[in-house]
């Protein structure tokens, strides 16, 4: 350190009054300063005389024989204290983020039920128009529901129901299969008048219930759940006639 300076002195002087233990360095400052300034010497000796006033003037009163236990007792229960708002805290913060993860959890669940239901309308739709633009509408031509269901059977784990409705204005003019979400699902084609109907079929989640319906791109989609499967009914046929053919399925 810098040499000592009457400043620094005044700061050390009570440390070295009080019988505590300095750094050899400074003890050794401290002294050469002490030896060389008369002022620092009178303050080291006001000191002392002031430090042994307060020990003789000044009533002396033991400490309780059992202090030293009760620290200590006071000392543990503080311990456990702390210890029990630290779990506390931490039990806290662990139903807290049980909670989080649970809506997390419920949010996932609830995007994918979603996305088995009419939140996948406008893949549905795109299907259809795409069906449409790209000449594909039909992978095998056929008005034959055997033909078709034979059809399917070699390349779906599931068998669509395949029925003409003819004679109710619902002609069945073929199949194709197509790909919703890279699943395989079935594609059954009606023309009723001048207008395309794409059916699809898949399996049915716990998503797929009740009859549903939805207008959009000016494409009508009906939605319903029958034999353990789910429909969807796209055309830019009118709702009153695309409903007609879901009952007729149905």
């Amino acid at each position: 350190m810098d040499d000592m300076n009457c400043r620094a002195c005044l700061y050390w002087l009570q440390a070295y009054i009080d019988s505590e233990e300095l750094d050899e360095e400074i003890a050794a400052k401290l002294h050469e300063h002490l030896d060389g300034c008369p002022k620092c010497r009178e303050r080291l000796a006001a000191l002392e005389v002031l430090r042994k006033g307060v020990r003789e003037r000044l009533p002396y009163h033991p400490a309780p024989s059992d202090m030293h236990r009760q620290v200590l007792a006071e000392i543990a229960t503080e311990e456990r204290r702390a210890l029990a708002r630290k779990a506390e805290s931490r039990s806290n913060w662990t139903r807290l983020s049980f909670a989080a993860v649970v809506l997390a959890l419920l949010a996932i669940l609830y995007v994918a039920a979603s996305s088995s239901g009419d939140d996948l309308a406008d893949e549905f739709i795109s299907r259809h128009q795409y069906a449409l633009l790209e000449d594909h509408l039909i992978d095998l031509p056929s008005s034959d529901p055997a033909t078709l269901v034979a059809w399917f059977a070699g390349k779906l784990d599931f068998s669509p129901p395949v029925r003409d409705f003819d004679r109710d204005g619902y002609r069945l003019v073929g199949g194709r299969l197509d790909y919703i979400e890279h699943r395989p699902v079935a594609a059954l084609v009606y023309r009723h008048e001048d207008h395309i109907i794409n059916v699809f079929a898949m399996p049915a989640t716990k998503a797929d219930r009740g009859v549903r319906s939805s207008t959009r791109h000016g494409f009508n989609l009906i939605s319903w759940r029958a034999h353990q499967l789910a429909f969807k009914a796209v055309s830019d046929l009118n709702r009153r006639d695309l409903e007609g053919l879901r009952q007729l399925i149905e």
